[in-house]
């Protein structure tokens, strides 16, 4: 009996909110790899939809739907010039993007990124022009707007509204003092409802959307799940030298360190130049750069799995440089986009 109670102890980790995963790290094995029949833009944001049957890369000339079991094309929808993609759904089935970002009156739309519909963000929730930025969540339902109210002396000078979209009302504003007076700031809704401002160099402070209360500080250069739980912080020396070059895994609800993830990092990898995607609810996150994608455990940290490099790796692209990787929200499936090769793996 005791035997029995530490296989089954072994078999499951326990995630907050109670989710669990299950099989202990050398379960986990690779399956087939598909390349995408027509490549994508090389710049072009990934998400499977929510059944895992579709995969969506949403570039700045166009939005292409693939078919996963095959890779073959299922919709292609192009966007008009001069367009930038801003934030994009859990499902990638639809896309904020400022159109004619070169010119002075610049738009904010949503975007339905397979029939190519557009929904204007009202003109009256933001002041058009190319710095425009808004976000939406995950689930599409809340959409948020960027503003700077002031010179950077006002206190406080940025401001994030959040709107119902269905209901086109405000549901909150909330407004920060800057936090650095270096680099680029924007701010908006995180992918489970939260609120950020984020600066390119400082890193982003994230707030609860209901109590207004501040969550805690992340790097720039992170990748919080979609429920909210967790964060990985990816290590950047770009202005200190001296910085860690550690994966580190925090607690998505108070900012607090749990850990690393078991990856070793060179240092011309530690720029800030590293991507991630968390696996849904699965506790399983995947990690890309141009050396190797990785599969971790969350929140163990622990190396499940390794893409083999000659699986991925597209033909004009070496290891410096980055990928691109998204994963299904069952954790069965991770799509790698390495220069123009767009690939789709199966997890067992």
């Amino acid at each position: 009996m005791i035997y029995r109670m530490l296989l089954l102890t072994l078999a499951f980790a326990m995630l907050p909110g109670g989710t669990l995963f299950a099989g202990p790290p050398q379960a986990l094995s690779l399956g087939a790899a598909r390349d995408a029949r027509v490549p994508p833009d090389e710049d072009a944001k990934l998400a499977f939809s929510s059944d895992g049957k579709i995969l969506h890369a949403i570039g700045k000339a166009r939005a292409i739907a693939y078919a996963v079991g095959t890779g073959t094309v299922t919709s292609t929808v192009n966007l008009p010039p001069d367009t930038k993609v801003l934030s994009i759904t859990s499902d990638g089935a639809t896309a904020v993007i400022n159109m004619d970002v070169s010119g002075e009156h610049a738009r904010l739309f949503l975007f339905d990124t397979q029939m190519g519909q557009q929904q204007e963000i009202p003109a009256t929730w933001y002041v058009a022009g190319p710095d425009a930025y808004a976000a939406i969540s995950g689930d599409g339902r809340l959409v948020s707007v960027y503003d700077v109210s002031g010179s950077v002396s006002t206190t406080p000078p940025m401001i994030v509204r959040v709107y119902d979209w269905s209901a086109k009302s405000l549901v909150v504003e909330k407004l920060s003092e800057i936090f650095s007076v270096h680099g680029l700031t924007n701010g908006g809704v995180t992918t489970d409802g939260a609120i950020e401002f984020v600066n390119d160099r400082a890193g982003r402070k994230i707030f609860d959307l209901k109590s207004g209360a501040m969550i805690g500080l992340f790097s720039y250069d992170s990748v919080r799940s979609p429920d909210g739980a967790w964060v990985v912080e990816f290590p950047d020396r770009s202005y200190d030298e001296s910085a860690s070059k550690d994966v580190l895994l925090k607690e998505g609800a108070t900012g607090k360190t749990h850990g690393k993830l078991d990856a070793f990092v060179e240092d011309y990898e530690a720029n800030g130049s590293m991507q991630g995607a968390f696996c849904g609810k699965t506790g399983r996150f995947i990690l890309g750069r141009g050396k190797a994608v990785e599969v971790f455990a969350i929140p163990s940290g622990r190396l499940l799995a390794s893409f083999p490099v000659a699986s991925w790796r597209g033909a004009n692209a070496d290891e410096t440089d980055p990928v691109t990787v998204a994963c299904s929200p069952t954790g069965t499936r991770v799509a790698i986009l390495s220069g123009s090769r767009l690939t789709v793996h199966d997890l067992r």
